[in-house]
């Protein structure tokens, strides 16, 4: 990361010299300095997360609140910092900041109104051994609490590493976690699986347990290296193998945040490269060559633009299909799970958490499935629109302007995925409400079980079926444009960019050749005069 930022500063006064602007490369030096490799722990409600940290930390005293309720869970980051303070983000953007006694004492713990807690220490006992790490104290999975989701949902795309608590007397890998791993398989980040509570059980329960925990994870994750197996007992105070974990993503953190700024470095060095290359390569024109080139540039980036126009409104009309595809999955999955929402329905259980997680296994792998393989064959096809284009027959560089495909798809994936429980906890919430108390009091005593079922059955193939195959339908056309749009605007961004300082360079160097002519032109004048006084000289003399 140093080197990264010395190169940054140092392309900050090149540009400077030429009078290029340098908002981009400050606003990546600044983005770099706030940069953390963030790390949710996430389980079950009473998995001991809570306590878990509370021994990382070493505290005397207990700083995170444990055996909270759902309804007093809040993300909370923890990160280091020279000064102790405490930031609360409220749920209508509003901030307050306080100590940390202040803290401890307060109740800053309503999920309806606190977004999210941040807790900067100045933490000696860990903390300050990994600085460049967030460590997020994340709320219970399966609470029922729509909030849950949503701050879930909110965490897991930024998050560069993950830890999964599981309690010793209870290591059962719930389907909720199971969907959690098959999303984050797709990125390969590092996982580790904490066995918090171990001095709950005899060693043999523990060790039996936790090999049936590792075939069940196998199930979901290709690459076994990719996780790390760590056992704690927060009684105890045994927490060494997960602090040597958070140890090691500190040693891999120029690795896992530098992939990232080492990418947008070199993308704005090269930009700054094809200005310096235009200015030299072109240094022996004329002014009307020099206009010429002016001119080919503006019918080249015409070309491009207007080919990267129809690929884009080609591939929207492609949209449409990919979604009624992916409708047709999230309903075959719906259809196969019925005699289980009809069994939960009939004994009052409510079905939404049940419902988001079928959607979400099954767009998970439809995405994969359905959408992946052509957005692929759209980025490559852009990719290879720049490099046709401006390519080596073409006077003006445009190698560095290349399309990060796996950043775009695991935006696409995880804008798609992350929306499901706005949708099952908001339109389609209401009509479970409704369906809920259809069934409830007299009118579900009154009549025989089966009877109820095929009735509950054919409320949820009019009713909550069709609901939810729409909502999913609008929420991943829109998801998908939205994304393939921003992408549009990136590059052309980068390519009007490239344009401007291109055409900047071809502009100075007229200017340069222009000013010569003209003191040159001066100077024949003078040297005219001057000779012209010499003749006169020499009839005088």
């Amino acid at each position: 990361m140093d080197q990264i930022r010395a190169v940054l500063n140092e392309l900050a006064v090149i540009n400077d010299f030429y009078k290029l602007p340098a908002d981009s490369i400050n606003s990546l030096l600044e983005e770099m300095t706030t940069s953390k490799v963030c790390t949710p722990v996430i389980g079950k409600f009473s998995a001991g997360k809570s306590a878990l940290l509370n021994t990382l930390l070493g505290y005397s005293k207990p700083l995170l609140k444990e055996a909270i309720t759902p309804e007093t869970a809040v993300p909370t980051e923890i990160t280091y910092q020279e000064q102790d303070c405490v930031v609360i983000v409220h749920a209508d953007k509003q901030v307050t900041v306080t100590d940390i006694s202040s803290f401890r004492a307060s109740e800053f713990h309503n999920a309806t109104q606190v977004k999210s807690i941040r807790l900067q220490l100045r933490n000696e006992h860990l903390l300050a051994r990994i600085p460049e790490v967030m460590v997020v104290d994340m709320p219970g999975f399966e609470s029922g609490y729509e909030v849950h989701n949503l701050a879930i949902d909110r965490y897991l795309p930024q998050s560069l590493a993950y830890i999964l608590a599981f309690p010793a007397d209870d290591m059962v890998l719930k389907s909720s976690i199971g969907q959690i791993l098959r999303e984050l398989n797709l990125h390969q980040t590092p996982i580790c699986i904490v066995i918090t509570k171990s001095d709950k059980v005899g060693s043999e329960e523990l060790e039996l347990g936790l090999s049936h925990l590792k075939d069940s994870i196998r199930k979901y994750i290709e690459q076994p290296k990719q996780i790390t197996y760590c056992v704690t007992s927060s009684n105890k105070g045994d927490v060494e193998e997960l602090e040597q974990f958070l140890l090691k993503i500190q040693s891999q953190s120029v690795q896992l945040l530098g992939e990232k700024f080492r990418t947008l470095a070199l993308q704005e060095a090269n930009t700054t490269g094809s200005y310096l290359k235009t200015l030299i390569q072109n240094n022996t024109l004329s002014v009307s060559e020099l206009e010429e080139q002016e001119e080919r540039l503006n019918r080249e980036m015409h070309s491009l633009n207007s080919q990267m126009t129809d690929d884009s409104h080609l591939f929207e009309t492609e949209v449409p299909s990919i979604v009624r595809e992916i409708q047709n999955d999230v309903r075959s999955s719906l259809l196969a799970e019925e005699n289980t929402l009809c069994t939960m329905i009939l004994n009052r259980q409510d079905i939404a958490e049940k419902l988001n997680l079928i959607v979400r296994e099954s767009l998970t792998r439809s995405v994969q499935e359905r959408l992946l393989p052509k957005v692929r064959r759209y980025l490559k096809k852009l990719s290879d629109r720049i490099h046709i284009e401006f390519g080596t027959d073409s006077d003006f560089s445009f190698d560095h302007l290349s399309i990060d495909t796996d950043s775009v798809i695991k935006k696409i994936v995880n804008g798609v995925i992350a929306g499901i429980s706005l949708i099952i906890f908001g339109p389609v919430y209401t009509i479970l409400g409704a369906l809920a108390k259809h069934f409830i009091g007299k009118h579900f005593e009154s009549k025989k079980r089966n009877e109820l079922k095929e009735e509950i059955r054919h409320k949820l193939q009019a009713e909550v079926f069709p609901s939810v195959i729409a909502q999913v339908g609008s929420h991943v056309e829109a998801e998908i444009n939205t994304q393939i749009q921003q992408l549009n605007d990136s590059i052309i961004g980068q390519v009007e960019q490239q344009r401007s300082l291109l055409e900047k360079a071809l502009y100075e160097l007229k200017t340069k050749r222009a000013q010569e002519q003209e003191i040159q032109d001066e100077l024949l004048s003078q040297a005219t005069q001057h000779l012209n006084r010499i003749e006169e000289i020499n009839h005088e003399l």
